[in-house]
């Protein structure tokens, strides 16, 4: 808090929210907090009397959902979701154009994604299964977006898979409309879109270069089957230049449709109107993502390898979650030893090898000797492979003096460095 006190030095900072709420009275509460702690934060500023915008995902289950839009409906209040993309330039055309397609068939929402992500201490990085979950909800709700206008009850779930690594594939339903989601960590290249087919022709909505392709018409003739690639093409070139140079000339930064998504809700409290992101889409949203958090809980209990006791070398091994880490943790199991890794962060079932001990510690603070007890060989390929002077300072060098410390005290007495 203190950087951010030194560059607004006006700045006020309480030790809860309770305390802003009675001194402040604000009208809007912006939770941009951990997704565990949306639930409690939000029921207080609602019960304090402000609106609320969650950042995704807005909350964990339904039941805390289901509280909260009660609540909210209860005091007069809104709540809007963190769902930006729905106020992005081709989520507004793809709107534009919706009509033209005619009677909707199939809709089809995709999103892959490189794992980037850390936890909130900027230190280690996040589970790639906890990024899933973290992303999940952009695709989730631009489907049910693209449901929302059509006949029927609420849209049904229909049948949740996981597959290795993390890839996610669900069937929607509702009335006569299927949805299709596919959400991978493996896929490549990264994207982002939501295909809509309709029985007079298709929308496809990129959401990664801010397009919309747009094939209209029945698509029967020669001619049509001849013109439509170039129709496409001319599309695309136009389209993607347009997008890249209001990125580019307008200085957009990052996070498109968030400013487009908080004026709409800060437009519907002064005019007494609905939230921009309706009660509906955040409890299909938090539905869906809850089915799939429970199947990626069972789907990783059922890959989740077993530690066996192996009759070799007894090993303590740092890194070995990394690149070279990985491959040197699996060429000593291979060979019989039983190896205990130390790593920043506990791995996702379907990165674990089969025969490891896996703990999680930090490397760039001090150790505890008990780590290292009863090993015979301590293989540091724990490094820095980011960031600047200060992460390699202390992920990197003051780690490897932490280990080497902290490994002599518990009695160790060789040592593999691998730089």
């Amino acid at each position: 808090m203190e950087p951010l006190k030194g560059e607004f030095p006006a700045l006020k900072v309480y030790p809860d929210l309770p305390s802003l709420l009675t001194a402040e009275r604000p009208d809007v509460v912006h939770i941009v907090t951990p997704p565990a702690t949306h639930a409690a934060l939000a029921r207080q500023a609602l019960e304090g009397g402000a609106h609320v915008y969650i950042e995704k995902p807005v909350v964990e289950t339904v039941a805390e959902a289901t509280t909260l839009l009660a609540l909210a409906a209860a005091r007069g209040r809104l709540v809007c979701a963190g769902h930006q993309l729905m106020y992005e330039p081709p989520a507004r055309v793809l709107r534009q154009y919706r009509p033209a397609i005619g009677r909707l068939v199939h809709i089809e929402s995709y999103f892959s994604f490189r794992t980037t992500r850390r936890t909130p201490d900027g230190r280690t990085p996040l589970r790639a299964d906890l990024q899933l979950l973290d992303i999940l909800p952009h695709p989730v709700y631009l489907l049910l977006d693209a449901l929302s206008g059509e006949p029927g009850d609420k849209p049904e779930l229909l049948s949740v898979e996981v597959g290795p690594a993390g890839t996610v594939h669900a069937l929607v339903r509702k009335g006569m409309v299927t949805g299709n989601l596919v959400v991978t960590l493996e896929g490549r290249p990264v994207d982002n879109w939501l295909r809509l087919t309709g029985t007079n022709g298709t929308l496809h909505a990129d959401f990664v270069r801010s397009t919309v392709q747009r094939s209209i018409g029945p698509g029967t003739s020669g001619i049509d089957k001849l013109f439509a690639p170039y129709r496409q093409a001319r599309q695309l070139i136009g389209d993607t230049t347009r997008s890249m140079a209001r990125r580019f000339l307008g200085g957009q930064r990052s996070y498109p449709g968030l400013s487009e998504l908080f004026g709409a809700l800060y437009d519907a409290i002064r005019t007494g109107q609905p939230s921009p992101v309706s009660p509906e889409n955040i409890l299909g949203t938090v539905e869906i993502c809850e089915r799939v958090s429970g199947e990626l809980h069972a789907f990783q209990e059922r890959i989740r390898p077993v530690a066996v006791a192996l009759p070799g070398t007894p090993i303590v091994l740092s890194g070995g979650t990394g690149f070279l880490g990985k491959e040197v943790l699996r060429q000593l199991v291979e060979a019989g030893h039983p190896v205990t890794v130390l790593a920043r962060r506990d791995p996702p079932a379907w990165e674990q090898i089969a025969g490891a001990r896996y703990r999680v510690t930090d490397l760039g603070a001090p150790l505890d000797p008990a780590h290292f007890r009863g090993a015979d060989v301590v293989v540091h390929a724990a490094a820095e492979t980011a960031g600047g002077w200060e992460q390699h300072q202390r992920n990197s060098i003051d780690a490897a003096e932490h280990v080497l410390r902290a490994a002599a005290a518990g009695g160790v007495r060789r040592v593999i460095h691998v730089s």
